[in-house]
C-alpha cells in the first residue's frame, strides 16, 4: 500500500486481496492499471485479485472463474459490479497490478487472505505482483484438484431423470 509516494505496508498473501467497505454498503471507485496502463475505472462494491489457489473461495463466489492451480494467472473480480460491462478478467502472472481508491469514501480497506487487514484511504494506491520468492506446498493426500472442486462444489455426474 503506497500513500503519499510511502510504502506504509507490505505484506504476501497466498490466495486473494480484496478491497472493499468495511462499513456501510455503498459503490467505492477503483482505478485499475495492468504494468503501468489503465484499464478501467471499477465502481463497485470492492475488487478481489486472486491467485488460482484463491480462484474456488471469495472470487468464485463474486462470479469470478475457476482457475486450475498449473496457470501462472491472476484473477480481477468485481464485487457487485454498478454496470454489466465489468466482468471478472483474468491476466498473467507475471503482471504487475495497480489499484487506486479514487472515490473520497471512507471505512475502505485491504484484506489479505482473509487475515490480514489496512485501512486504505482516498488516492491510495495498491501494488500487487508476483513475490520473487517460491512457496513449496506439500501434498498429503491422493484427491486430485478435480475431485477437491466436484465435493467442494457438489458436482455430480450426468442429471438422473425419472422418465416414469
Amino acid at each position: 500500500v503506497i500513500r503519499s509516494k510511502q510504502v506504509i505496508k507490505e505484506t504476501s498473501g497466498l490466495n486473494d486481496a480484496v478491497i472493499s467497505r468495511s462499513s456501510l454498503s455503498r459503490l467505492i471507485s477503483i482505478k485499475l492499471y495492468i504494468n503501468g496502463k489503465e484499464v478501467t475505472t471499477y465502481s463497485s462494491d470492492g475488487l478481489i485479485i486472486s491467485t488460482p489457489s484463491g480462484s474456488t473461495a471469495h472470487s468464485l463466489s463474486a462470479g469470478g472463474p475457476i482457475v486450475t492451480p498449473d496457470i501462472d494467472a491472476f484473477i480481477i473480480t468485481p464485487i457487485c459490479p454498478h454496470t454489466l460491462s465489468n466482468r471478472p478478467l483474468v491476466v498473467s502472472g507475471d503482471s504487475k497490478i495497480e489499484m487506486e481508491q479514487v472515490s473520497d469514501s471512507k471505512g475502505v480497506g485491504l484484506t489479505i487472505d482473509g487475515q490480514i487487514y489496512t485501512d486504505i484511504m482516498a488516492n491510495d494506491k495498491i501494488r500487487i505482483e508476483k513475490a520473487k520468492e517460491k512457496l513449496q506446498l506439500v501434498e498429503t493426500q491422493t484427491r486430485t484438484f478435480y475431485d477437491v472442486i466436484r465435493e467442494k462444489l457438489n458436482w455430480r455426474g450426468q442429471p438422473a431423470y425419472n422418465v416414469n
